[in-house]
C-alpha cells in the first residue's frame, strides 16, 4: 500500500509540476504573442506613415511640375509672307527649355528616393542620353566645330522634353501605385 501511495504521490507531484510548467508556457507564449501583435501594429503604422509621406512628396513634386509656365515655341519670324528663323527667339526658347529642364531635374532628384526602382530605370536611361548629347554639344562649342553637324540642338531639346514627359508620367504612375496600397 505504501508503494501505491508513493507512486500516487509522485504522479500527483509530476502532474502538479507539469501544470505549473504549462501555465508558465502559456503565459510566456501569450506575452510573446502580444509583443508580436504590438510590433506588427507599430510596423503597420510606420508603413502607413511612410506611404503617406511618399504620396505627399511625390504629389507636391507633380504639382510643382504642372504649375511651371508653358514654353512659347514660336521662334519663327514672319516677314513678307515667309517664315524665317529668328535666332533671338530661338535662343530664348532654348534658354527657357534649359531652365525648365533644370528645375524638373531638381524636383526629380528630390523625390527619386521615394520612387520605385522600376519607374526610375527608364528615366535614368533618358537622362544619360541627354548628358551624352550635352557633352557632345559642349565639346563642339569649345573646339569650334559646327554644332549643327556635331549635335543638333533640336535633338537635345527634344530629349529634355521627352525626359520631362517621362518624369511626369512616372510621378503619376507612382501616385496611382501608392493609392492602391
Amino acid at each position: 500500500m505504501k508503494v501505491t501511495i508513493s507512486i500516487l504521490s509522485v504522479l500527483i507531484l509530476f502532474v502538479l509540476g507539469l501544470s505549473i510548467y504549462n501555465f508558465n508556457s502559456i503565459n510566456f507564449f501569450n506575452y510573446q504573442f502580444k509583443a508580436l501583435k504590438k510590433n506588427e501594429f507599430n510596423n503597420f503604422e510606420f508603413n502607413k506613415e511612410l506611404a503617406y509621406h511618399r504620396y505627399k512628396e511625390i504629389y507636391n513634386a507633380l504639382c510643382s511640375l504642372n504649375n511651371m509656365p508653358t514654353i512659347n515655341y514660336d521662334f519663327l519670324d514672319r516677314k513678307n509672307g515667309k517664315s524665317n528663323y529668328d535666332f533671338k527667339k530661338l535662343k530664348g526658347v532654348t534658354q527657357t527649355i534649359t531652365e525648365r529642364y533644370s528645375k524638373i531635374i531638381k524636383q526629380y532628384n528630390k523625390v527619386k528616393p521615394l520612387l520605385s526602382k522600376s519607374i526610375i530605370d527608364e528615366i535614368e536611361i533618358a537622362i544619360k542620353r541627354e548628358r551624352d548629347l550635352s557633352r557632345q554639344l559642349s565639346h563642339a562649342l569649345y573646339t569650334g566645330q559646327d554644332i549643327t553637324k556635331a549635335t543638333p540642338v533640336s535633338s537635345l531639346l527634344n530629349i529634355k522634353l521627352e525626359i520631362e514627359d517621362k518624369i511626369n508620367n512616372a510621378l503619376v504612375k507612382q501616385i496611382r501605385s501608392l493609392l492602391k496600397e
